[in-house]
């Protein structure tokens, strides 16, 4: 009787894990997103970036609390998977994940793991190491200057299949998709804004996305559309 007890505690436990640390990956994944956009335009040592920096920090040790785990983050093609779980937040939370995963891809990475004993200096070391690299040009060869804090590559196929991870209604595919199609798109502007005039391979997929899901139900595709505008 009493194993049986403990499992059953063990598993409720599991759950409120689980389900604290999918209402605590927003505001980790955009606190992120803010750290890593402040290191490209303030040094380390300024006001704004180390008070970001803390924030950062707070956020990333709240999350790894709650979820009795380390930090792990996949930037999948269509979808956002932290801890295993798709990401359940605002369409801001989704953009800022979105521009994220596409700085730390140019740095040759789709999956970010931050150990629960992070420090402050770790995370520091990291933010500066992933500025001097997306000031380069776009590489796979980025190296982490903490154990703390790995990026790593992950196969294409895995990547790709991000919208398959969870089944989705049709309309929240229209959604999702619609709002990384906007995502890609601003990039792309700022892109061409800089003298960048490379066509990504991410905007042919998310035009094919859009064509597919639009297929036979426009009307319901162009409502949604203008309702996320």
């Amino acid at each position: 009787m009493t194993s049986g007890i403990d499992i059953v505690t063990n598993d409720a436990g599991e759950f409120v894990r689980a389900a604290h640390a999918r209402d605590s990956g927003e505001d980790v994944l955009v606190s992120l997103h803010r750290l890593a956009q402040m290191v490209r335009v303030h040094d380390s040592d300024n006001q704004a970036f180390v008070r970001q920096l803390e924030q950062t920090h707070k956020a990333v040790l709240f999350y790894c609390l709650h979820a009795g785990r380390d930090l792990v983050v996949l930037f999948a093609d269509r979808v956002v998977l932290i801890g295993g779980q798709v990401l359940r937040g605002s369409r801001a939370a989704y953009e800022a994940a979105n521009e994220l995963g596409e700085r730390l891809m140019w740095c040759g990475g789709a999956e970010l793991t931050i150990q629960k004993d992070v420090s402050q200096k770790d995370l520091r070391a990291f933010a500066e190491s992933l500025a001097v690299a997306m000031r380069s040009k776009r590489s796979e060869e980025f190296k982490s200057p903490t154990a703390k804090i790995r990026l790593r590559p992950v196969s294409e196929n895995v990547r790709v299949r991000g919208l398959n991870v969870e089944r989705l209604s049709y309309e929240q595919k229209l959604v999702r998709t619609y709002a990384s199609a906007v995502v890609v798109m601003r990039r792309f502007f700022e892109a061409m804004r800089a003298g960048r005039f490379v066509l990504p391979r991410r905007l042919k997929r998310i035009a094919q996305n859009l064509v597919d899901l639009s297929s036979g139900r426009a009307a319901s595709f162009l409502e949604i559309g203008r309702a996320h505008v």
